[in-house]
């Protein structure tokens, strides 16, 4: 039987102030910058202990402090859970499972840092913190890669699911709203009661009936799923409404995931182990990527947590990245965890940062901490995603890691990015990269606007399946939406379009042609909208 221990997760006080915020940008800069003495080498956590080695050099007073997703690692001047250690070789043995404010916590979600406190007992960092380099897998199935790179974007239903096959597509994106499908009490028709951290949480019955169905639908056509995983700023549950959102959201669609408090991170790993463990190909689907939210990088609209400096912002995003990521990987060694960027390379908006130095970050903080199996999930839209003209319009989108957007124009640039050396996992091998939402715009139905918007397509898959750092392409949306800004993106004329209601615009059969034998046959008719008389034209040469 483990034996619990009681802790108190050392949390800040929120929302903070200006000040607050930007001492915590320096802090950030100068850890990840940091040339640290000591060393934590390696955190193996098994079924029933973590095992966490490290090595210290010269003198001090070394103790290894513990760090929950609701603790920030340059904050405290002390920290509330720490062990001694002895000698400049070490080996520390903690049980897996612990109280944590009345909760029953997994320390696999911890990191692990090396501290001095040899000066007025004051805590000084002495090396960076590490996450669990390994966990004791629960579950291994097989690794199922794309049969090709064309796949469809975010969508449900029977028409839909028969449309993937029509299109021989064999990946796809579906949204996961986690909030709006668990609850703290029964307040479903059909509930679902979930153990985890100590507490009942309650599962929305019939929203899991309908991803069975979709799931087993997917899994026995071969398609690899990648679940954005979202969340609204209000739950279904007026209950959950403060546990589930920052408490410094002050609007968009979607709100970073509350890690403040510990009801916010048990309440955020409770639904994300209840889908990793239902969907991992055991009997009701799978889900073989996982999305971390959306657009990150324009995070005032898609992932809001208020009006913060680019890392502060970015601190909270990898403890969410980290914390799915080692709770699905107990579930399936082959999962990856995406992270969400727009076409701003190095462009952005007030409040919004460039999706290049968020992404250069990653790969620091990953350095630092221990490399995860992280990939992207970018979105290559034209610089002016109405504009279908991007082969003429997108006059920012060059080849230069400097440029200012990143669109179907100029893929070259993400494709060298993911294949650089240093941006490789743990020094050897291509992350993941998915074009996991993406499309060109008819303005009208026009015969000559739906021809733009199907050359466009014709040119996307041309030059994404010709790269290699590219593993799919998706291709959003599968229906045009009246609620998506007056775009019209999709695969197929708006469900209730007075002419042909649901029915294929020719980008569909663009998309249905791609990778087959009549690929050529259909997209060449396309060269003279895109003025070009070869296909290999659309492709950029390094300056």
């Amino acid at each position: 039987m483990t034996v619990l221990t009681a802790l108190t997760a050392s949390a800040i006080n929120y929302p903070r102030s200006e000040e607050q915020k930007s001492a915590m940008q320096t802090l950030l800069m100068a850890y990840l910058d940091s040339n640290f003495p000591c060393q934590v080498t390696s955190v193996a956590v098994t079924g029933n202990e973590v095992i966490i080695n490290g090595n210290t050099t010269g003198n001090g007073t070394w103790a290894l402090a513990e760090i929950t997703p609701v603790d920030d690692v340059t904050e405290p001047h002390t920290f509330a859970r720490i062990t001694p250690i002895n000698g400049h070789t070490f080996t520390v043995t903690m049980p897996r499972h612990t109280w944590c404010d009345g909760y029953e916590y997994d320390r696999v979600l911890s990191r692990w840092v090396i501290i001095d406190v040899s000066v007025n007992g004051a805590h000084t960092l002495a090396s960076h913190a590490r996450y669990a380099d390994t966990v004791t897998p629960i579950s291994s199935p097989q690794e199922l890669l794309p049969a090709s790179k064309k796949g469809v974007g975010a969508g449900l239903g029977q028409t839909y699911m028969e449309d993937i096959v029509t299109l021989n597509a064999h990946s796809i994106t579906i949204n996961v709203i986690i909030n709006q499908m668990i609850a703290l009490s029964p307040i479903w028709k059909n509930n679902i009661e979930y153990r985890y951290g100590g507490r009942s949480y309650y599962i929305d019955g019939d929203e899991i009936v309908s991803w069975d169905r979709h799931l087993n639908f997917y899994q026995a056509h071969n398609v690899v799923v990648s679940a954005i995983i979202l969340i609204t700023p209000t739950s279904t549950d007026p209950a959950l409404n403060s546990v589930f959102c920052h408490p410094e959201n002050n609007g968009g669609f979607y709100t970073m995931p509350n890690m403040t408090t510990m009801a916010g991170v048990n309440a955020y790993s409770a639904i994300i182990n209840y889908l990793a463990s239902r969907y991992n190909g055991s009997g009701h689907g799978r889900i073989h990527h996982w999305i971390m939210h959306n657009e990150v990088d324009m995070a005032t609209m898609w992932t809001n947590m208020g009006s913060l400096p680019e890392l502060t912002y970015l601190d909270a995003y990898m403890k969410s990245m980290r914390l799915c990521h080692n709770i699905v990987r107990q579930y399936d060694q082959h999962a990856a965890i995406l992270a969400s960027f727009t076409h701003n390379w190095t462009v952005t908006t007030d409040g919004d940062y460039p999706s290049r130095s968020m992404m250069e970050h990653i790969v620091q903080y990953s350095k630092a901490e221990g490399d995860f199996w992280w990939g992207l999930a970018c979105h290559p839209y034209p610089q002016d995603i109405n504009l279908p003209d991007f082969w003429i319009d997108d006059t920012q989108s060059t080849y230069s890691q400097n440029t200012g957007y990143v669109t179907f124009k100029n893929l070259e640039v993400i494709n060298d990015w993911i294949q650089m050396p240093d941006h490789l996992y743990k020094g050897t091998v291509k992350r993941k990269l998915f074009l996991s939402e993406n499309g060109t715009n008819s303005l009208s139905y026009s015969e000559k606007d739906l021809a733009r918007q199907a050359a466009g397509g014709a040119w996307a898959w041309k030059k994404a399946n010709a790269l290699p750092g590219i593993d799919a392409i998706m291709w959003h949306n599968w229906m045009d939406n009246r609620e998506e800004f007056g775009l019209r993106i999709g695969l197929h004329y708006y469900p209730d379009d007075e002419m042909n209601p649901g029915g294929n615009k020719p980008v569909w059969h663009v998309w249905k042609a791609a990778g087959t034998e009549q690929e050529d046959m259909v997209f060449d008719t396309y060269k003279e909208i895109l003025g070009i008389s070869n296909w290999n034209d659309i492709f950029l040469t390094k300056p």
